[in-house]
């Protein structure tokens, strides 16, 4: 029953409408002077007169966008755990998270910030309460897919001013995803399962788009489950029997019955992936698709050097010339990315035996729902 209660809330995340959809499309004409001015997820009209100096991110994906686009000098307070421990200099940033794990107005306002970023999975009693004492809130429309992503980034660019590292960065991802798909079209697509906490996503969620750019076949359907997150069947788990499981980095194979007969666990295919890279979404959910790809065709990857592939041409303000910095260089978005993380690797971390092992050893209902809440939370 306590799971049960705690599956609509993870799911809640993917399927909640976002009024509006107001994040500008990519190939949109955009005026990347200030003042700014953006219709965000709340069919609100948000109002940046000038370049912020001083801004707060309320999630772990908005701060991971402001490090991946150059930004990260801007924030003054973001969450502090180890879903954000990746990100250097992230310790010295005021953690705005309550002794429950939610934002905290006050200490939000205390910072004085020039801009707020809220994505969708802060509480509107959060963002009213910002709004109301005079924060200038900008909140995140639903990401997802990829091409949703791109538009988010390439806005919180536009809010803060840095669109130009902002393109650079959804350019380079781009181009890499592009490779990576043209790299693996003509192999065989294996049947994937993907798991975490006992939920797998469906198709209309960024999750099931790594997967499938990455070269595999999700074995989830749509219609399988009402909400973009939810719980195969034991039937279907059999029946439709994945070649490859993907699970989180420090996760055990789940004990059941059923994925114990597949394919996947009796030949030991098994793909491991960050979870905060796949729950954050964000430039960096191009690593777990980076991952699954290696790990499903490795030969195609190799030989087409994905690693090297080039950006995708940009058509908005800062790079309007077919993807060229001030400078005459061809961004590749790959200098931000590799600082963000404490030992200097693009994709690696520190603390991943902290951020990826929380919750698997949660034993009981209790402990199930206060994991499964931690994960709605990371989950954007």
């Amino acid at each position: 029953m306590v799971l049960l209660a705690a599956g609509p809330a993870l799911g809640g995340v993917a399927v909640a409408n976002a009024p509006g959809q107001a994040s500008a499309q990519l190939g949109d004409e955009v005026s990347c002077e200030f003042p700014v001015e953006l219709e965000d997820a709340d069919g609100e009209t948000v109002v940046v007169e000038e370049e912020p100096e001083r801004v707060v991110a309320l999630q772990p994906n908005a701060a991971q966008h402001m490090w991946s686009i150059g930004a990260q000098e801007k924030v003054v307070g973001m969450p502090v755990n180890q879903f954000t421990a990746y990100l250097n200099g992230s310790e010295n940033r005021t953690n705005v998270l309550n002794d429950e794990g939610f934002s905290d107005p006050e200490t939000v306002v205390d910072l004085e910030p020039d801009l707020v970023l809220a994505p969708d999975i802060v509480p509107d009693e959060t963002v009213e309460t910002l709004r109301d004492a005079n924060v200038t809130v900008y909140r995140y429309p639903l990401i997802n897919s990829f091409e949703q992503m791109y538009a988010t980034v390439e806005d919180v660019g536009l809010l803060v001013g840095e669109f130009e590292g902002a393109a650079e960065t959804t350019a380079s991802v781009a181009g890499t995803i592009q490779a990576t798909e043209a790299a693996v079209e003509d192999e065989e697509s294996p049947r994937v399962y993907y798991e975490f906490f006992q939920f797998t996503a469906s198709p209309g969620t960024i999750d099931h788009e790594v997967i499938t750019r990455a070269g595999g076949e999700n074995i989830v359907q749509e219609g399988d489950f009402d909400r973009a997150y939810g719980q195969l069947s034991d039937e279907l788990l059999v029946e439709r029997d994945p070649e490859w499981l993907v699970l989180q980095e420090g996760a055990p194979i789940p004990d059941s019955e059923a994925l114990q007969q597949t394919t996947a666990v009796q030949e030991d295919q098994i793909i491991r992936i960050d979870s905060n890279f796949i729950s954050q979404h964000g430039p960096r959910t191009l690593e777990p698709l980076r991952t699954i790809a290696e790990a499903l065709h490795p030969e195609a990857i190799e030989s087409a050097t994905v690693g090297q592939a080039e950006p995708v041409e940009r058509s908005r303000c800062a790079i309007a010339d077919g993807g060229q910095t001030d400078d005459g260089q061809t961004g590749d978005g790959e200098s931000d990315d590799q600082t963000d993380t404490t030992d200097g690797e693009t994709g690696d971390t520190a603390t991943d035996d902290d951020a990826d092992g929380v919750g698997f050893t949660a034993v009981g209902a209790v402990a199930a729902l206060a994991v499964l809440g931690l994960l709605a939370r990371r989950l954007q």
